[in-house]
């Protein structure tokens, strides 16, 4: 073979592996393209799947009576219960949207420090002991009872991820818990509970709409 039909075949050959090469990384490299889209749909529909999920009379009335139960535990008392709903705009330009309240307060005499610690950390624990996750339990009380406040932010087991709240007050922040009459006794404990979620149906009464 001629040396210019040696350098030929050389040349062929080098273009034939750089071009399999290329097809190579090209196959990897949209392969990776594929997962990452696909995993970022994933993503996208479980948050938009768990966004926009509506409570149904069942989910409150279930929410109700762990929260009420929960408050019974840690106090004693039967806790008041309030649940209302009210339209309002999840953003300044949106539609209302129909979103319902639940939320209880229990009172107990304050005593001393010592007996509020007490029954702030049996709230703790059985909150601790009833969902999978939960988050600040009450630290900041702990450290300062009188005229305290605490929370403790749970996610929901069903349905999964909901954000709702479990409070801990004392003295001056006791007389006024959420929603609920003004208390003219400073001398208390209140443990109380709120939780809001998007609902597929007037469940309860509805006491506010967003103009």
């Amino acid at each position: 073979m001629k040396f210019k039909e040696v350098a030929k075949a050389n040349t062929s050959k080098s273009s034939k592996f750089h071009f399999q090469h290329f097809l190579s990384q090209h196959k990897v490299l949209t392969a990776a393209t594929i997962l990452l889209a696909l995993l970022i749909s994933v993503i996208v529909a479980s948050i938009s799947v768990q966004g926009s999920y509506k409570f149904s009379r069942e989910n409150f009335d279930r929410l109700t009576a762990t929260a009420a139960t929960i408050i019974n535990q840690a106090s004693g008392e039967d806790p008041i219960i309030s649940r209302t709903c009210s339209y309002e705009r999840p953003g300044e330009f949106d539609n209302l949207h129909l979103y319902c309240r639940v939320s209880m307060v229990a009172y107990l005499p304050y005593k001393d420090d010592s007996n509020a610690i007490k029954i702030a950390k049996k709230l703790d624990n059985i909150l601790r002991l009833t969902f999978k996750q939960s988050y600040l339990h009450f630290s900041s009380f702990f450290q300062k009872p009188y005229n305290g406040y605490g929370v403790t932010v749970i996610l929901l087991n069903e349905p999964a991820g909901h954000q709702c709240n479990f409070y801990v007050e004392t003295n001056k922040n006791a007389e006024r818990v959420l929603n609920f009459p003004a208390k003219s006794d400073d001398d208390l404990i209140a443990l109380s509970f709120e939780c809001s979620a998007e609902s597929q149906a007037e469940y309860f009464p509805v006491t506010y709409r967003q103009g």
